[in-house]
């Protein structure tokens, strides 16, 4: 009834990295991340990454979507949709499409935000530029 490419069977892939774990280099996952430990790396996540009140990443992130609680210093590319929780505190540069901020969310840095299947060609030169 259902083809092999069919997301129903698929399995969804999370990955966890607990309390009292740190990890020294760069991490490239497929799926989920659930981060409550430390990286000091660049994390690449072909799904969403979550963070928890405790957990920091020093490096770029880059991911479809995310939730953060916990400290990250450096750049965040998000696809989709971003979550700053109210514990989080972001010291980098934001790229996404959508940004939600809870009070008590602490960003420094600068903030893009855009769709680009609305960007005409004009806009995109204006950009370039900037």
């Amino acid at each position: 009834m259902f083809g092999k490419d069919n997301k129903l069977l698929q399995h969804h892939i999370v990955n966890i990295i607990q309390h009292n774990t740190v990890v020294n280099g760069d991490i490239q996952c497929n799926g989920d991340l659930r981060l409550d430990g430390i990286v000091k790396g660049n994390l690449k996540i072909s799904g969403r990454l979550v963070m928890g009140h405790d957990a920091v990443i020093e490096g770029m992130v880059e991911c479809e979507n995310a939730e953060i609680s916990g400290k990250v210093k450096g750049d965040i590319k998000v696809k989709e949709v971003l979550q700053l929780k109210k514990h989080c505190f972001i010291e980098g540069d934001i790229f996404t499409k959508k940004l939600i901020v809870e009070g008590d969310a602490v960003f420094n840095g600068k903030c893009i935000m855009k769709k680009t299947e609305n960007v005409t060609g004009s806009e995109k030169i204006k950009v370039a530029q900037l």
